[in-house]
């Protein structure tokens, strides 16, 4: 969990209009998502941004780790979507 300035931030961020939208696919990745997901809040700074991660039926247990590590209520500007099939990159 950041510290308590990133977590102010990135809860002020869920609006109709952010700044920048980043889009992560993931796909038997936890740990390499996961420190993604991290660097992405720790640097962000004042930035308005929407992330959403969508992991592709990862059998590793990446969306467990994920949704564990940044639990929704948290992490507002997050969107996990789990696949039920792998589609690759066009998720």
């Amino acid at each position: 969990m950041p510290d308590a300035s990133v977590q102010a931030t990135a809860m002020t961020q869920k609006n109709a209009n952010p700044e920048v939208s980043v889009v992560m696919i993931s796909y038997n990745t936890a740990d390499m998502t996961v420190a993604a997901i991290r660097s992405l809040y720790e640097t962000a700074g004042d930035v308005d941004f929407e992330l959403l991660v969508y992991d592709n039926d990862s059998k590793d247990g990446s969306p467990e780790q994920i949704e564990t590590a940044f639990p929704a209520h948290d992490y507002p500007s997050l969107t996990f979507v789990r696949l039920a099939e792998n589609v690759g990159q066009r998720a």
